[in-house]
C-alpha cells in the first residue's frame, strides 16, 4: 500500500514510477491506495465531493493567449477578427471561448453566444437568431437597470436603431422578434412590411442587410461585440452565407466572430470549409483579420494538473490515477471532467475524515470502470441516479432544444404532470438543482445545456420509442397550449416535434392539420430564405395529405404544391419543381386565379436558364386571362401600334397620376405582375415587342387604376419616347404613382429608371445624386441588383460630369471592393470597366486608348458575357477616350459601326446619346481629312448636331456646351475660321458655367489645335494652357502631361527660350 501522507512516515508516497513497474513485473498485485493530505482550509469545503464547478480551464494556456490577443486587437484598432476553433466535440471549444467573457463586460461591449441545434435544423438562422436574443436581452438590461454607459443611454442606441434601420425593423423582426421590445410594439416601422415583398432573392438580401445594419449599429455602442457560434458544421447555408456578409461589412468595427465546429465532420467539400477558404481570400479586401484554433484532446500531464487542482496535491502525485483517466475518455475535455465526477459520486474518489486527504484505488477504479466507453453513456447513468421526477424534466427539456424558457417548459410540465401536478416553484427548484449539477447555464434569454452531449443523454434516459413518444406528445402540447404569437415564435422546434409522430396511427383531422401547420413553417423559411428547409416542410406537408387531397383538402393542397413549386425553383431543382407544377395544372377545374402563383414561379425559375420559354410563358397566360400580345417577330403587327401609343403620349397628363384609383380587380393585378416581368424580358431579349408590352400596361391603368407595377410600365414608355417633353411627362407620372406604391422592392426598379428619364431632362448632376440614393435605397430594401446599376450610373455621370477623377476612383474602388461580397460578379465586372476608363484618364494606365491596369483588361473580355452588355459599354466608354485622348481615326472607324447596336442596348437613357456625341466629335474631325469616308462622317455629325439642338430646345440642360463643340467642328468644315474659334470659346465658357471642366478642357484643347493648324501660336499656346489647367481641375494627370510633352515647345516659357 503506497500512502500519500505528509508525515514523517509517509517516505514511500514518493515510491518512483521506476519501483512501481519492477513491483508490477515481479507479479506483485497488491492494491495501491494512494493518500494525500489536505494543504489549504478551502479542502475543507469538499470534504463531501469534489467540486467540480470551480475547475478552471487547464492545458489550455497557448489557446487562451491567442484568444485574448485577438480581443486585445479588436479592442486596439476597431478591426474586425474572425476566429475559428475546431476541434472534437468535448476538446472544450465553447469553454476556450468563454475565456474572454468577462473581459468583454469589464470593456462595456457585449458577449453572445447562439448554437446551432442538430435536431432542429429546419430552423432557418437559428444560431444566429439565438445571439441576437442575448444582445437584445443586454440592450434591455440598461433599460431595467437605468444604467448609462458614458453619455449614451437606453434610449439613444433605441434611437439609433430606429434610425438606422427604419423600415427594415419589420424585416429583422422575423429572425430577432425580441427587436420589438427595444423599439416598441407600436413602432410605425413594424407595420410597414409583412416580409414578402419582391422577389425570393430579394427578401434574403433584404434580411441579411437589415441583421448587418443592426450588428454594426450595437457595435458602435458596446465595444467590442463579440458573437460566438457554436456547431457551425450545423448551420444552415443562409446562416453561413450571413456570417459572411457580416465580415464582409467595411462599415463595421469593433465586430469579433468566433465560429466554432467540429473537425471531424467537416471536410473540404462541407459549406464551413468553403466559408473558411473564401474568408480567408478576402481577409486583405475586406480589412479584417482571421485565426484559426485547433484544439486537441488533453494529454496525461494535463490531466494530472487538473486532478491536482482538484484534489489539492502536487501534480506527480496524480500520475497513475492520471494515466487511467485518460486511458478511460481518450483525453477528451468533456469526458475527462464527467469521468472524474463519476469517480468521485461513486466514491472511486473519496475524501478521508479520518486520514484528512483524498484517496483511491487504483485497481478497483480499473475495474470497476472498465464498461465506461463513452460520455453520453457516462451522463446517462449519473441521471438515473436522480430523482424519476427530475429524470423526466430534464428529458421534456431537452425536447425543447440546445435552449429554452421556463416559460415554455413550465406549459409542457403543467399538461404532462396531469395526474401529479407541479407547482411553477417546484419546477423552478428542479431546474435550480440542474444548473447546480452541472446539466445546465442559465443566462438572461433562458436556460441552456452545458453541452449537447448533456442534452443527449437527457434525451435518451428511456428508450428511443419511449422518448418519440414523449416528443409527439410535448408537441401537441406546446401547440394547444402556446397563444399563436408564441407559437409563431416556437414554429419549427413545435413542427418539428409534431413531425416526429408521422408514422404512427394519426386520424385524418391530426394529419391535415399537422400538414397546414407544416406549410406555415414552409412559408415562414421561405419567408427567411431557408429555400431548402421550406421545401422539407412542404414535402412533409403534401405527405400527410390523404389521397383524394384535391377534393377533400382543396385550398390546403394547392398551397403546399404552389409554395413547394416556387421552393425548388429558387434551389434550381428543376426536375421536382416540374413534378410539382405539373401536379397542380393537371387538376381539372382549377381557376386561373388558382393556377397563377404556379405560372409565377415557373416563370421566374425560367428567367435565369431560359428567356424565351419565360417570355412564351408570359404570353400564354396573357392568352389565358384573355389580355393577349402579339409574338415576337411580327415587327409590322407591333410597330402599327406605334400609332395608338404616339397618339397616348401626345395626351398624358402628369396631374392624373395622382387622382387614378388603386387598381383592385385580381385579373388586372395578375396581367400586370406578368406585364412587369415581360418587360425585363423583351428589353434584354427584343426590344421590338416592348411597345405592345408598355402600351397593355398603360391601357390596364387608365381602365382599373394603379398599382405597384404600373411606375414601372410608365417608366418604361418613357425611354422609348423621342420628345423630350413626352419623355419628362412619363418621368413626373411615374414619380407620382411611385410615391402612391407600398413595396419598396418595386420602388427600388422604378427610382432606377425613373433616373433614366430625368437624365433626358434634368441637370446630370441631380440625377446622379438620386442614383446614389437609390444605390443606398435599393441595397437597404435587398434589391441588389437595382443597387449595383444605380452605382454603375453615378460612375457613369462622374466621368460625363467633370467631378474629380481622383475621387470618382477612390470611391468605386471601396464600392467594388463592398460589393464582391455579394457574389454579383458580372456587376463587378461591368462597374470595373467604368472604374479602368477613371483610371485610364487619370494615367493609371500604360497605354490610355487600352483599358487594361487595375480593374480589367479588356484583352480577356467576353463578347458575350452579362448579355453583351460589358461589350457594349466597353466600346462606348472607348469612344469617350478616343475623343480625349485624340484618336479620332479610331473612333469614326470602329466605334461608329457598333453605335447602331449600342443604342439599342442601352435604349431609353440618355447615356446612349452622350456616346453619340462623342463619337460626332471625332467624325466631324475626320471628315477633314478622309476622302470619300468624309461625307459619311459629316453626316453623322450634322444628325447628331441637329438632335442636340432639338434636346436643347426642349428642355435639355446638359448638352449646350458639347452642341457649341460641335458647331465649331462644323464652322471648321465650313472654312469659317473666325466662327469657328468664336463657338470653341464660346463651348469653353459654357463649360466652365456649368462646371464641366472635362468638356470645357476638350474644347479649349480642339480650339488650341485648331489656332495652331492656321499658325496662331500665340492663341494656341493661351489655349492650351488653359485647357491643362482645366484637366488639371478634373484631375486628369493624363491629359495635362499629354498636351504638355505633345507641345513642349510651343509651351516653353519664354526665358528658357531666350537661353537656347
Amino acid at each position: 500500500m503506497c500512502n500519500g501522507s505528509n508525515s514523517k512516515g509517509s517516505e514511500s508516497s514518493r515510491t518512483s514510477k521506476t519501483q512501481k513497474s519492477s513491483d508490477a513485473s515481479k507479479g506483485s498485485h497488491q492494491a495501491s491506495r494512494t493518500t494525500a493530505n489536505s494543504q489549504s482550509s478551502k479542502q475543507k469545503q469538499n470534504e463531501l465531493g469534489i467540486k467540480m464547478a470551480q475547475l478552471g480551464l487547464f492545458g489550455r494556456n497557448s489557446e487562451i493567449k491567442v484568444i485574448r490577443k485577438c480581443l486585445d486587437d479588436v479592442v486596439a484598432t476597431g478591426k474586425n477578427k474572425l476566429l475559428c476553433i475546431s476541434g472534437l466535440s468535448g476538446t472544450g471549444k465553447t469553454a476556450l471561448a468563454a475565456t474572454v467573457a468577462n473581459a468583454v463586460a469589464k470593456k462595456k461591449g457585449i458577449f453572445s453566444m447562439g448554437k446551432f441545434d442538430q435536431k432542429l435544423r429546419g430552423e432557418p438562422y437559428a444560431g444566429i437568431a439565438a445571439a441576437g436574443r442575448h444582445i437584445c436581452g443586454e440592450i434591455l438590461h440598461l433599460k431595467h437597470s437605468n444604467e448609462h454607459m458614458g453619455s449614451l443611454s437606453f434610449e439613444g442606441i433605441q434611437e439609433t436603431i430606429i434610425k438606422e434601420l427604419g423600415p427594415e425593423l419589420a424585416t429583422l423582426v422575423l429572425i430577432l422578434p425580441e427587436i420589438e421590445d427595444i423599439v416598441g410594439t407600436s413602432s410605425e416601422f413594424l407595420a410597414q412590411d409583412d416580409g414578402q415583398g419582391g422577389n425570393n432573392g430579394g427578401n434574403k438580401e433584404r434580411l441579411n442587410g437589415a441583421i448587418r445594419t443592426f450588428f454594426r449599429t450595437v457595435a458602435s455602442f458596446f465595444k467590442p461585440l463579440v458573437m460566438v457560434l457554436d456547431d457551425i458544421q450545423w448551420a444552415d447555408l443562409p446562416s453561413i452565407d450571413l456570417m459572411e456578409v457580416l465580415m464582409t461589412d467595411n462599415l463595421s468595427t469593433n465586430f469579433m466572430l468566433i465560429a466554432l465546429y467540429r473537425s471531424n465532420e467537416v471536410d473540404d467539400t462541407h459549406i464551413v470549409s468553403k466559408f473558411i477558404r473564401t474568408l480567408d481570400e478576402k481577409e486583405d479586401e475586406y480589412d479584417y483579420d482571421t485565426t484559426k484554433i485547433e484544439v486537441g484532446d488533453l494529454k496525461v500531464e494535463q490531466i494530472e494538473e487538473i486532478l491536482a487542482n482538484l484534489l489539492h496535491i502536487p501534480s506527480y502525485r496524480t500520475s497513475d490515477l492520471a494515466e487511467i483517466v485518460h486511458r478511460r475518455t481518450g483525453g477528451n475535455a468533456f469526458f475527462v471532467i464527467n469521468f472524474i465526477d463519476m469517480l468521485s459520486n461513486e466514491k472511486l474518489i473519496a475524501y478521508s475524515r479520518a486520514e484528512k486527504s483524498w484517496v483511491w484505488d487504483e485497481n478497483q477504479i480499473e475495474l470497476e470502470t472498465i464498461a465506461t466507453d463513452n460520455v453520453v453513456s457516462l451522463l446517462k447513468e449519473k441521471m438515473k441516479s436522480l430523482p424519476s421526477k427530475m429524470q423526466e424534466i430534464l428529458q421534456l427539456a431537452a425536447c425543447l432544444g440546445a435552449s429554452f424558457r421556463e416559460e415554455f417548459l413550465s406549459k409542457v410540465v403543467k399538461d404532462y404532470f396531469k395526474e401529479s401536478p407541479m407547482k411553477p416553484s417546484e419546477l423552478s427548484e428542479w431546474l435550480t438543482k440542474a444548473v447546480t449539477q452541472g446539466f445546465l447555464n442559465i443566462d438572461s434569454v433562458g436556460y441552456k445545456w452545458v453541452h449537447d452531449k448533456v442534452q443527449e443523454a437527457a434525451l435518451f434516459i428511456t428508450s428511443e420509442q419511449d422518448l418519440q413518444t414523449m416528443r409527439y406528445e410535448v408537441g401537441t402540447i406546446l401547440r394547444r397550449r402556446l397563444s399563436r404569437q408564441e407559437l409563431d415564435k416556437t414554429l419549427f422546434v413545435v413542427v418539428n416535434l409534431l413531425n416526429i409522430g408521422i408514422g404512427g396511427s394519426m386520424s385524418l383531422a391530426v394529419a391535415t392539420s399537422l400538414a397546414e401547420l407544416n406549410f406555415r413553417a414552409a412559408r415562414r423559411a421561405m419567408r427567411l430564405s431557408g429555400f431548402e428547409i421550406a421545401s422539407n416542410y412542404a414535402g412533409v406537408g403534401i405527405g400527410l395529405l390523404p389521397q383524394d387531397c384535391w377534393q377533400s383538402h382543396h385550398d390546403l393542397t394547392l398551397k403546399l404544391y404552389a409554395l413547394a413549386t416556387n421552393a425548388y425553383g429558387v434551389l434550381g431543382n428543376v426536375e421536382t419543381m416540374q413534378v410539382m407544377y405539373d401536379e397542380v395544372l393537371n387538376q381539372p377545374n382549377l381557376s386561373l386565379e388558382e393556377r397563377f402563383p404556379l405560372y409565377v414561379s415557373m416563370i421566374e425559375s425560367l428567367s435565369g436558364r431560359d428567356v424565351q420559354a419565360a417570355k412564351d410563358l408570359c404570353y400564354d397566360v396573357l392568352e389565358q386571362f384573355n389580355h393577349p400580345l402579339l409574338r415576337g417577330g411580327r415587327k409590322l403587327a407591333i410597330y402599327t401600334r406605334l400609332n395608338l401609343i404616339k397618339k397616348y403620349d401626345k395626351n398624358l397628363d402628369p396631374n392624373l397620376a395622382s387622382t387614378l384609383p388603386e387598381m383592385t380587380d385580381k385579373t388586372a393585378l395578375a396581367v400586370m405582375k406578368v406585364l412587369s416581368t415581360l418587360l425585363v424580358l423583351v428589353y434584354v431579349s427584343d426590344k421590338r415587342e416592348l411597345p405592345q408590352v408598355t402600351l397593355k400596361m398603360v391601357a390596364l391603368v387608365n381602365e382599373f387604376g394603379v398599382c405597384d407595377e404600373a411606375a414601372n410600365g410608365y417608366a418604361y414608355r418613357g425611354g422609348m419616347a423621342s420628345n423630350l417633353k413626352v419623355i419628362d411627362a412619363y418621368a413626373k407620372f411615374t414619380q407620382t404613382v411611385m410615391e402612391r406604391s407600398k413595396d419598396r422592392y418595386s420602388k427600388a426598379a422604378t427610382k432606377m429608371y425613373l433616373g433614366c428619364l430625368q437624365s433626358f431632362t434634368h441637370d446630370i448632376r441631380s440625377v446622379q445624386k438620386g442614383y446614389y440614393e437609390n444605390y443606398h435605397y435599393s441595397s437597404q430594401v435587398g434589391d441588389i441588383q437595382m443597387s449595383l446599376y444605380s452605382f454603375m450610373m453615378v460612375l457613369y455621370y462622374e466621368l460625363v460630369s467633370g467631378r474629380s477623377l481622383r475621387a470618382a476612383a477612390d470611391e468605386t474602388r471601396e464600392t467594388i471592393r463592398n460589393i464582391k461580397s455579394m457574389n454579383r460578379g458580372w456587376q463587378v465586372h461591368l462597374m470595373s470597366i467604368m472604374f479602368q476608363v477613371i483610371l485610364n484618364m487619370q494615367g493609371q494606365s500604360e497605354d490610355p486608348l487600352v483599358l487594361k491596369g487595375e480593374a480589367i483588361d479588356e484583352a480577356l473580355l467576353d463578347p458575350e458575357a452579362s448579355g453583351g452588355l460589358d461589350y457594349t459599354l466597353l466600346h462606348g466608354f472607348k469612344g469617350i477616350i478616343f475623343t480625349f485622348c485624340g484618336n479620332h481615326r479610331a473612333n469614326a472607324e470602329e466605334t461608329l459601326e457598333k453605335m447602331p447596336f449600342l443604342v439599342d442596348a442601352i435604349s431609353g437613357n440618355a447615356i446612349a446619346f452622350w456616346f453619340q456625341i462623342y463619337v460626332a466629335i471625332s467624325c466631324l474631325h475626320c471628315a477633314r481629312s478622309c476622302g470619300k469616308r468624309s461625307s459619311k462622317y459629316r453626316r453623322y455629325g450634322k444628325e447628331t448636331s441637329k438632335k442636340t439642338k432639338t434636346w436643347i430646345a426642349q428642355g435639355c440642360p446638359n448638352l449646350k456646351q458639347l452642341d457649341l463643340l460641335m458647331d465649331a467642328e462644323l464652322a471648321v468644315l465650313a472654312n469659317d475660321p473666325a466662327k469657328a474659334c468664336r463657338v470653341y470659346r464660346r463651348s469653353v465658357e459654357v463649360g466652365k458655367k456649368v462646371h464641366r471642366p472635362n468638356d470645357a478642357g476638350l474644347a479649349s484643347e480642339r480650339l488650341g489645335e485648331f489656332l495652331l493648324s492656321i499658325n496662331d501660336k500665340d492663341g494656341a499656346k493661351a489655349a492650351l494652357l488653359e485647357a491643362m489647367d482645366l484637366y488639371s481641375l478634373w484631375e486628369s494627370d493624363y491629359k495635362v502631361e499629354s498636351i504638355r510633352s505633345k507641345h513642349e515647345e510651343l509651351l516653353r516659357p519664354v526665358s528658357v527660350l531666350r537661353q537656347d
